[in-house]
C-alpha cells in the first residue's frame, strides 16, 4: 500500500497556482493526504486557500511536517528554500532554475 503525501506549495504565481489545482485534484481523488499553501503574500495566500478550501501560510518555516514540497517562488529564492528542505530530508520539486549562478553558495 503506498503511502499518501503531505505536500506544499511554496510560492503561488504563475507556475504555484497550476500545482496548486492538480494536487488539489489528487487530493480530492484520495492520491495526497494533505495539501498546504505557502506564499510570503498574504492576500494572495488566503486568496488560494479560500478557493481550494486549504491551509495556508506565510512563511515557509512555520509549516508543518511534510513529505515533499514543490518550490515556485521567484528565481533567486529558489536555492535557500531548496536547501533548508533538502537539510531536513524532504522530496523537492523546483521550479527551473535551482540558482542564478554556478558559483558556490556560502551560508
Amino acid at each position: 500500500m503506498v503511502e499518501k503525501m503531505r505536500i506544499a506549495v511554496i510560492g503561488t504565481g504563475y507556475w504555484g497556482k497550476n500545482h496548486v489545482r492538480a494536487l488539489k485534484e489528487l487530493m480530492d481523488e484520495g492520491k495526497v493526504e494533505e495539501l498546504y499553501i505557502c506564499d510570503s503574500n498574504n492576500e494572495r495566500a488566503r486568496e488560494m486557500a479560500s478557493n481550494y478550501n486549504l491551509p495556508y501560510y506565510t512563511d515557509y518555516k512555520q509549516l508543518p511536517s511534510l513529505d515533499a514540497v514543490i518550490i515556485a517562488t521567484p528565481s533567486d529564492s529558489h536555492y535557500e528554500i531548496a536547501k533548508n528542505f533538502l537539510e531536513i530530508g524532504r522530496d523537492i520539486l523546483v521550479e527551473k532554475p535551482m540558482t542564478l549562478n554556478s558559483k558556490k553558495q556560502r551560508n
